[in-house]
């Protein structure tokens, strides 16, 4: 059984998956129809084309805003990756305090860095299949006031 034409309830069905993102239980809940209806209905190639073109009509009115919104975002991951915090450390055997500043985490700095490839498309591309890929994570243990602080630098790959 194949659907001939898009009905205003069919409609309402494919809003409530495309744009609102409804699961298929809770559709067949709202529209008291099975879920052997509702797959019909999901793979017939009508409604893949209707549903399809409201996706993409959707995401066009909006992807204006969203390209203005670009710069933005870009700062804040910018700031998130270069981002200090400061901690209030107490050494256990002296009970003395001391105020350190601490770069973010490297596996923050790292999932922002994931992100913004990701968005890109870059992340996961090589053109050389066989080439190996490898990251460099510097971690840093401060120490009290006079010492330097200890880096070791990780290659994962």
């Amino acid at each position: 059984m194949e659907i001939q034409k898009i009905s205003d309830r069919h409609r309402c069905i494919m809003v409530d998956k495309v744009l609102k993102g409804l699961t298929g239980v809770e559709l067949c809940s709202k529209y008291d129809i099975s879920q052997t209806h509702l797959s019909v209905l999901v793979n017939s190639p009508l409604w893949k084309k209707e549903s399809a073109i409201m996706h993409d009509n959707h995401m066009g009115e909006f992807k204006g805003k969203l390209m203005n919104l670009v710069p933005a975002a870009l700062k804040n991951v910018q700031e998130i990756m270069e981002r200090d915090t400061t901690y209030d450390i107490v050494d256990k055997d002296t009970g003395q305090s001391r105020q350190v500043q601490v770069s973010n985490p490297p596996a923050t700095r790292l999932k922002a860095s994931e992100l913004v490839l990701g968005a890109t498309g870059l992340a996961g591309k090589d053109k050389h299949e066989n080439s190996q890929k490898s990251v460099v994570i510097n971690l840093v243990q401060p120490k009290w006031e006079g010492e330097s602080a200890t880096v070791i630098d990780i290659e994962v790959s």
